[in-house]
């Protein structure tokens, strides 16, 4: 019964850890529609179409890419600087309980403030975003419209895009796929839940339009 109480922890510390890593990708991803909601920011696109359809879309604008990017990455780097705060109790918290899946090694690998941290908190929001742009090229070039549902690419398309630009950092350890094995499985599996969710609550206080 230890034992499985120990293993029912260890799988909170991953989620812990995961969350932890991919926050900066989240929270730009999260912003994106709030910071261009009731402004005239200037299409990507540039109003310009492709085969018939528009090459993003209305919805997809400098001012808000860039915005976007800039609050993740600020949160990136806040994460950075606060590290020490939760590294600490995290690691006493770890070995109270007797980890049995998590080695101590990864919460000092991936909480504590590195260049790996510091990789992540710049290139991960970007990415997001970037990643977002690529699901909107894709979602017109299929014929749907803005605003309507995509199952799979609504969800994953932004941690695509974040997965591809981290490959920059492969030289100092910061790619995406130089992650735990552990982290990768969860931050994939657990990400189209946390989407739905932020959505509909996004939807209910009124800053998006549809509720995915």
């Amino acid at each position: 019964m230890l034992e499985v109480l120990r293993i029912l922890l260890d799988l909170l510390e991953i989620f812990y850890i995961s969350m932890w890593i991919i926050f900066p990708a989240y929270l730009a991803n999260a912003v994106a529609v709030p910071v261009s909601k009731g402004h005239h920011f200037h299409p990507i696109d540039g109003g310009r179409s492709f085969r018939g359809q528009r090459v993003f879309g209305d919805g997809k604008t400098v001012e808000g890419f860039l915005l976007a990017s800039g609050i993740g990455i600020a949160g990136g780097l806040a994460q950075c600087l606060i590290s020490p705060i939760f590294l600490a109790p995290s690691l006493a918290w770890h070995d109270l309980y007797g980890s049995i899946l998590v080695p101590r090694v990864d919460l000092e690998l991936y909480i504590a403030s590195s260049p790996q941290a510091l990789a992540r908190a710049l290139l991960f929001p970007p990415g997001a975003m970037l990643g977002d742009l690529m699901g909107s090229f894709t979602k017109r070039r299929l014929g749907i419209t803005r605003g309507a549902k995509a199952p799979v690419l609504d969800q994953l398309d932004f941690v695509a895009g974040t997965i591809t630009l981290s490959l920059v950092a492969t030289g100092i350890g910061g790619s995406f796929f130089q992650l735990g094995i552990a982290y990768i499985v969860a931050i994939l599996l657990l990400t189209p839940f946390i989407h739905r969710i932020v959505n509909k609550l996004a939807y209910r206080i009124r800053i998006k339009a549809v509720p995915y």
